[in-house]
């Protein structure tokens, strides 16, 4: 019966919760941009965009 109970508060918080789920995320990267090392940065940007 525990098991029960649990499960179905645990569905239901995740059922109440999912719109929270779509908000948009931000993420930071520094690398250089510019300058004589601008290919490496340009390199990690395109990663860090290709793991998102």
């Amino acid at each position: 019966m525990k098991l029960k109970t649990l499960t179905s508060v645990t569905l239901a918080a995740s059922f109440a919760f999912a719109p929270l789920a779509h908000a948009e995320i931000v993420i930071g990267l520094i690398a250089p941009l510019t300058g004589p090392v601008a290919a490496y940065g340009d390199q990690v940007k395109n990663g860090a965009q290709t793991a998102v």
